[in-house]
């Protein structure tokens, strides 16, 4: 569709360079001289027409300038090669187009508005629109000093303020839409506000709570803790066998009756496919463990599918994951059950799909928590019982009224010294647990969040050790009100669940009380360290990135390997329908996002050496000086990786067209399973401002000349060297482009500091905080990063931030952008080797599109043959509604 604006805008683009322009009102602008500077001021007293000005002329320069860069080309080749090499470009200016018609749709929309003072809000609301498109596209409005530096500035400063203006009428703004309940159709949105009364009720309606105890109950979880109460002293893991020899390049991926444009490009890449892979998974032996668990799913009959899971209803669906998790437990021998990293989520994966279930959280969460927050006694306790699957356990945090927001959890556990108890209660509605995976239906225990109070004071939330169903007969206990929280955007298959308590007794000892402690007479000892609750957070983020960065390799291994079969379309007339791969368009879309995908991965192994240097540390000498940094770097990998994940599975799935969109093509379940990431285990803003928090408290150390500064952080006490180092892609070093993105993220963190300064000496610091949350946020995202691709797609989409004072040239911004192309057509040849290098099975993919050997159009047919739909020529819905209405239709004719 872009191509297409932009084939319309280089027409014009000729016509007008010949003289002979024939332009339509909407394109009139392009035929219009430049005034060299931008016109755009302050937001309450520039014009419509200052906006409309810069917008056109920043869009008037990018179809020129894409206009003579692809002249220049087809100077030196065929005019279609020239049109794929500048289709990039060419998409930009389009965009660029469409933005410009969009904001100047959008003032003279308001302008006609009759009522003054809606006028007025929408008119706020239209240059917050306009202003917001100059921001995040600063890069090409200060090209060539057409917008200053002081412009750029007041640009970000008045979005500022007109945030504060609309914040007042932002429900009215979205009550004027006008939708009714009926047409919303969602909770959340309800007219009344009543949200948590009505997700209540709404859950109720699940079926899987017409019953107490569920079927699965008695077929699978009945004995399983048999099995387990049977065995506690019994060891679970069996050691893997050494080493075997290492496999030859390509073993198992090119075999007889492939796709032939699907082989032909791994005979292409430059690499040897076996040792980038040993390189992707750290060594040669977790490779090989990665294909011995895929081999032995494959070889067991409790691991077969009868039916494809697409096509299952969801009480199908919870069947099918817990019987599939209780053949996990059985075979559980077979794999590390201790590896959180690497063995124990590919087994999952690969036994019950991608997908969460009811025992995820026992060993994602519940399990390390009884690890890291038990004392000894209560270790021997517990340990065991969860170990050996006796119990199985969740994790109760989030209520329904707060997520992130941990010190304000309403939970209550008042402890009562005569009876040496814990009184569980759920004071509002809002404090109801909601979310656990697994509480729903499953779970027999759960490490509840609550706020302890002890001889009358509130000591902070602490956590639990929490029965919730009688050990026989699986039926809630009394005091308690468990359920299932209904369907949701994915991972069905799980039973998340709300819980509330009714004055509900424990014991004293089920408190956690490895580093917190009440005794018998209530009296509070305080851990040695506020920060030592941390380590269970970072654990489960550093999980979350390796996972997420995994479901981007996937998605990106789908879209590269369908890329390679599927044609489309001719580059030069007569020589036929080329791969997709091959326009530039589409490695754009593509091998950034598979760059990406590695960055992630890496990091996830850093976090996790860092993580158990850490734990180590403490545990051998107590020494938590790196815990804060650990805490700060996972909430902000956790939060850029998840959010830059969610866009990347999404333009990969748009990569594929119709397909992708199939549930077939296995990109809609990775996104839907993915994007969950966002907000589960802390929300992603939420995130980066804790990052901003300790950014600015290394700022303030820095500022006063006493900085304590560990190795990742570094880099914001040196001092700024004044120009961007970075030169072509080929020639310019690692350390260089390392120190352009230090500086550039020193000034941000600068910038936002001393703003943040400013503010408090007006206001409050937590409101001076709110007020300056955009920007610490931006400060908090810039990361670190060797892959050149990544880091050169990084500087041209953050542009603006680069150019600003002059760091980044005009020359060096237009460098990287070459360079960008450059890269794309070096890398094409190696993109499918590159996507197998992340040794992902058909098993563990679950893809048709992205099937090893490329025969996805045959595929997609047997596919949709699967359909239950498919099993009658004729529905009973043609009886019930077609049919009488044709008859009435004909009636009529």
């Amino acid at each position: 569709m872009l191509l297409q604006v932009a084939r319309f805008l280089m027409k014009i683009a000729k016509e007008v360079r010949t003289g002979t322009p024939k332009l339509a009102e909407i394109a009139e602008y392009i035929g219009r001289k430049d005034s060299g500077s931008a016109l755009v001021s302050h937001w309450k007293t520039c014009a419509d027409e200052d906006i409309v000005h810069d917008f056109e002329t920043v869009t008037r320069k990018m179809i020129f300038s894409t206009y003579d860069r692809l002249k220049s080309l087809e100077g030196s080749m065929k005019k279609k090669e020239a049109w794929n090499a500048c289709s990039i470009d060419l998409c930009k200016a389009a965009r660029m187009h469409v933005k410009t018609y969009l904001v100047k749709n959008f003032l003279a929309r308001v302008r006609n508005c009759v009522d003054p003072a809606s006028r007025e809000v929408m008119y706020t609301l239209a240059k917050l629109y306009a202003f917001d498109l100059i921001s995040g596209a600063g890069g090409h409005f200060m090209k060539g000093g057409f917008l200053s530096e002081k412009q750029a500035d007041q640009v970000q400063v008045d979005i500022y303020e007109m945030l504060k203006t609309v914040r007042p009428e932002a429900v009215g703004l979205a009550d004027a839409w006008a939708i009714s309940a009926l047409e919303l159709r969602s909770v959340l949105g309800r007219r009344d506000g009543n949200v948590y009364p009505a997700l209540l009720e709404w859950a109720k309606q699940s079926p899987l709570n017409k019953t107490e105890v569920l079927p699965t109950f008695e077929k699978y979880l009945v004995p399983m803790f048999k099995e387990g109460r049977s065995h506690l002293m019994e060891a679970q893991i069996e050691l893997v066998p050494e080493q075997q020899q290492e496999l030859p390049p390509y073993a198992n991926l090119i075999q007889k009756g492939d796709n032939p444009d699907i082989t032909k490009e791994r005979l292409t890449a430059s690499f040897n496919l076996h040792k980038m892979q040993c390189f992707v998974y750290e060594n040669a032996y977790k490779l090989r463990r990665r294909q011995e668990i895929h081999d032995y799913i494959q070889s067991q009959d409790d691991f077969k599918e009868t039916i494809d899971p697409n096509f299952l209803e969801r009480d199908q669906a919870v069947d099918r994951a817990t019987k599939r998790c209780m053949a996990l437990v059985k075979h559980s021998n077979a794999f590390d059950i201790t590896d959180y990293f690497d063995e124990g989520p590919l087994f999952q994966f690969l036994a019950v799909g991608r997908t969460l279930h009811c025992i995820s959280l026992h060993f994602g969460m519940f399990l390390p928590t009884i690890q890291n927050q038990s004392d000894e006694e209560q270790l021997e306790e517990w340990l065991p019982q969860a170990a050996s699957l006796a119990i199985l356990g969740t994790f109760a945090q989030t209520e329904l009224g707060h997520g992130s927001n941990l010190s304000k959890l309403e939970t209550t556990a008042t402890y009562d010294p005569k009876t040496e108890q814990f009184v569980l209660h759920t004071p509002t509605m809002s404090a109801a647990k909601w979310w656990p995976g697994g509480l729903g239906k499953s779970a027999s225990h759960a490490a509840v969040m609550a706020q302890l109070y002890t001889n009358g004071e509130c000591k902070g939330p602490h956590l639990f050790m929490v029965p919730l169903r009688d050990s026989t007969t699986h039926a809630p206990l009394p005091g308690i009100t468990v359920g299932d929280i209904g369907p949701k955007f994915g991972i069905n298959a799980n039973d998340n669940g709300f819980l509330v308590f009714n004055h509900y007794r424990i014991p004293r000892r089920n408190m956690f009380m490895k580093y917190s402690k009440v005794t018998p007479d209530g009296s509070y000892i305080a851990p040695p360290h506020a920060k030592l609750g941390f380590g269970a957070m970072v654990l489960v983020r550093s999980l979350m990135i390796r996972d997420q960065a995994s479901q981007l390799g996937s998605a990106a291994v789908i879209a590269i390997r369908y890329s390679a079969v599927r044609r489309q379309g001719e580059i030069n007339d007569g020589e036929g329908e080329v791969q997709i791969l091959d326009y530039r368009t589409q490695q754009y879309r593509l091998l950034p996002q598979l760059a990406r995908s590695y960055a992630f991965l890496f990091a996830a192994y850093e976090v996790k050496a860092l993580y158990f240097e850490v734990t180590n540390q403490i545990r051998d000498s107590a020494n938590v000086e790196l815990l804060p940094e650990l805490h700060a770097l996972s909430s902000g990998l956790k939060a850029v990786i998840t959010w830059e994940v969610a866009q990347g599975i999404e333009q990969l799935r748009l990569s594929c067209g119709g397909h992708g969109y199939s549930r077939a093509s296995g990109l809609p379940d990775i996104y839907t399973y993915s994007v969950g990431g966002c907000t589960y285990e802390g929300e992603n803003i939420v995130m980066l401002l804790q990052v901003a928090r300790f950014l600015m408290k290394i700022a303030k150390e820095v500022r006063k000349g006493k900085p304590k500064l560990a190795e990742i952080a570094g880099y914001i006490g040196e001092k700024d060297s004044g120009r961007a180092r970075i030169q072509s892609w080929k020639t310019c070093s690692d350390a260089d482009i390392v120190h352009d993105f230090e500086a550039v993220a020193r000034r941000l963190i600068f910038s936002s500091y001393d703003r943040l300064a400013s503010m408090e000496g007006q206001m409050n610091k937590k409101e001076a905080w709110n007020a300056c949350s955009i920007d610490l946020c931006k400060a908090a995202r810039v990361m670190h990063t060797l892959a050149k691709l990544y880091a050169f797609d990084l500087i041209s989409g953050a542009g603006g931030h680069f150019m600003k004072g002059g760091f980044l040239s005009e020359k060096q911004s237009e460098q990287v952008q070459t360079d960008i192309y450059e890269m794309l057509k070096t890398l094409r040849p190696e993109a499918v080797g590159l996507a197998d290098a992340w040794a992902i099975s058909d098993l563990e993919l679950r893809s048709v599109l992205g099937r090893r050997d490329g025969n996805v159009y045959p595929a997609l047919l047997e596919w949709a043959k699967q359909s239950p739909l498919n099993k009658k020529e004729v529905l009973p819905t043609f009886e019930k509604y077609l049919d009488p209405m044709f008859k009435e239709g004909r009636s009529h004719l």
